[in-house]
């Protein structure tokens, strides 16, 4: 089984990307980052800085409308 970095590695070849955006939601309604959302987007920050690839930002998106954007918050800093 492949890794959640294996494929968002490869996703950066096929399509060529010089930045992009992630996104995920939170079922639960709160968009707050939780543990696993810090780790997981600093190691995407990571591999995309190897290969030349800017992370914009990393959007958790919640109920209600309500979102966050972890870039803005500094958590992956």
């Amino acid at each position: 089984m492949k890794s959640e970095l294996e494929d968002f590695l490869a996703n950066l070849g096929r399509y060529s990307a010089s930045s992009i955006i992630m996104f995920h939601t939170h079922p639960s309604g709160d968009p707050s980052p939780s543990c696993e959302d810090l780790s997981f987007t600093k190691r995407m920050v990571e591999a995309s800085e190897i290969f030349g690839v800017r992370l914009v930002d990393h959007l958790i998106l919640g109920g209600g409308g309500r979102w966050t954007s972890m870039k803005r918050t500094r958590h992956w800093l």
